[in-house]
């Protein structure tokens, strides 16, 4: 039998969690996790800016028949 393998492929929006992180940063009390999130924040923003971000999803697409009897 033949199998089909989909691949989905879909950019990914992030700026909301990119704004979570800013309200997460200004909230923090304790100095030293206020620069790990700062730094994590800086990281992300390097990381998207080489190229966009995206989510895939991978299928595999088993053809069924009926057998009549």
């Amino acid at each position: 039998f033949s199998i089909e393998i989909v691949i989905q492929s879909r950019r990914l929006n992030i700026t909301g969690y990119l704004d979570k992180l800013k309200e997460l940063e200004k909230a923090q009390e304790i100095e030293l996790l206020k620069i790990q999130t700062a730094d994590y924040q800086k990281f992300i923003n390097d990381l998207i800016g080489g190229g966009a971000i995206m989510s895939k999803n991978f299928f595999v697409v088993v053809p069924f028949t009926s057998i009549e009897i």
